[in-house]
């Protein structure tokens, strides 16, 4: 996925950190190891590695592994999709 993903949704479909999982709401910022997503209860840092993200991207839903995005977001332009 090589767009831009601040102002996607996005729901934690799995992760290694069970209480992660389901949580969903707006990206609001993201770094090379991190998304932070703004939920209903507040803001939420979530690791990108250990975790699958569904994102919800020109009406369109993308199911992505996060170590497969574990870049900065300036260099995942780069990546090959």
């Amino acid at each position: 996925m090589k767009g831009e993903l601040i102002g996607a949704g996005a729901t934690v479909v799995a992760s290694s950190n069970h209480t992660l999982i389901n949580a969903s709401g707006v990206v609001v910022d993201e770094t090379k190891h991190f998304l932070t997503l703004e939920t209903a209860q507040g803001r939420k840092r979530i690791p990108k590695r250990g975790s699958t993200f569904r994102f919800l991207v020109n009406g369109k839903e993308h199911t992505i592994n996060g170590a497969d995005i574990e870049v900065s977001p300036e260099e995942r332009i780069k990546l090959k999709e």
